[in-house]
């Protein structure tokens, strides 16, 4: 199973009712395209929604690294210093200071307490942190009005 945010297809509501349940080991993924970006803004984002939602961050990080990799048959990502030197981004949880808003694909928003934010990027060994800290640059967030 994968959640695939998308134009349409991602709801709190759903979301919510759906975690209160035992379900399989699951992927989440932005589903980016130029329709959904207003919804979607970036994996952080869709990250941060199904945080805010409920899902404890051990399964909200399972979701986006261990498990997606299971998927494809894949080596289990991070299972080694190299692997975490070599191709990573690092992300920080942070407290939504800044009262921004996340919205679903029907629209409905929610303010939640906490944000997962891209911090810095590892490629090919090259640590780097990102230049612009804002919310609204590192990771497609609305601040609400």
């Amino acid at each position: 199973m994968d959640l695939a945010h998308g134009f349409s297809a991602f709801s709190f509501d759903v979301f919510k009712k759906a975690i209160a349940h035992p379900l399989p080991p699951f992927t989440i993924s932005s589903d980016l395209h130029s329709r959904s970006w207003e919804f979607v803004g970036s994996l952080a984002k869709t990250m941060s929604k199904t945080l805010a939602c409920g899902l404890s961050l051990p399964d909200v990080i399972r979701g986006v690294t261990v498990n997606p990799a299971r998927v494809l048959g894949e080596a289990e990502p991070y299972s080694g210093w190299e692997t975490v030197t070599d191709d990573s981004t690092l992300f920080r949880l942070v407290k939504n200071t800044d009262q921004t808003m996340l919205v679903d694909s029907l629209g409905v928003k929610i303010l939640p307490e906490q944000l997962i934010l891209p911090y810095a990027t590892i490629r090919h060994g090259e640590y780097r942190v990102l230049e612009n800290q804002s919310l609204e640059a590192k990771a497609g967030f609305i601040p609400s009005y």
